[in-house]
Parts: structure tokens; sequence; C-alpha cells
């Protein structure tokens, strides 16, 4: 990266890559434990099935 580069603000990048200012700002929410709970009891459950 060049100096003028490091100069370009957040909004000046994201509009030069056709990007989304939130998106450039988002992150992904992670899963709850208990979420992740009864993903693994339905996963269980559906491979007794089979």
């Amino acid at each position: 990266m060049d100096s003028q580069q490091a100069t370009l603000s957040v909004r000046r990048r994201c509009e030069l890559l056709g990007l989304n200012r939130a998106s450039f700002y988002y992150q992904a929410a992670s899963e709850s434990a208990l979420n992740l709970d009864l993903m693994r009891l339905f996963a269980k459950r559906s491979v007794c099935r089979h």
C-alpha cells in the first residue's frame, strides 16, 4: 500500500470497491450455546432415524 492509499477514508475505499459501508463494519453474530446444543440434538435425531 503506498502513502496515497493510506490516506483514503473508509468511505472512499468502500466507494472504490463498490462496497456498502455497512458491509465493511458488519460482524457476524456467533451462535448461542443453546442454539448449538439444539442443532446437535436435531442432528443426532436425524442420524438415528436413517
